[in-house]
């Protein structure tokens, strides 16, 4: 329910305010820790955040993980209608189709760690709520209901 907004919401910031090549340079730097950056690793936290938020509630993988790629995939979408460096050393300008495609590998080769990491914290507390509020007891027999 909320991917289509998380999605569109996310290509238009990064259009509007960041630039999908300046958003490259953050994730690349912070990634090989030459330019750690803050933003960065707040938008992990909140991505996983979102995730334990949704897993706790939820308890659901699959609509976690669509929950934490979206943005994901919404961010490297702005790419459509850049320009970027070909092998041969000329430019070209990136296609929609193309751009969704790339959206969509790197929307499942980000997000679905984070979605992974963010689920498994989540059912974890959940799990630790059950057990303090002592309504996860053992199932009674019919006989006994």
């Amino acid at each position: 329910m909320l991917t289509l907004p998380l999605v569109l919401g996310s290509a238009w910031w990064v259009d509007t305010n960041v630039g999908y090549g300046t958003l490259v340079d953050l994730v690349t730097g912070t990634w090989y820790g030459t330019n750690p950056e803050l933003g960065v690793f707040l938008a992990a936290a909140v991505l996983v955040g979102l995730a334990a938020v949704n897993a706790g509630l939820n308890s659901g993988l699959v609509p976690t993980s669509a929950l934490v790629v979206a943005p994901v995939f919404g961010a490297a979408l702005a790419r459509y209608g850049t320009t970027v460096s070909t092998y041969d050393g000329g430019t070209t300008v990136v296609s929609l189709p193309e751009a969704v495609a790339h959206a969509a590998y790197v929307g499942v080769a980000f997000g679905v760690p984070i979605a992974l990491c963010g689920f498994l914290v989540g059912a974890g507390l959940r799990r630790i709520g059950v057990v303090l509020t002592d309504t996860g007891g053992p199932p009674q027999p019919a006989e006994q209901a």
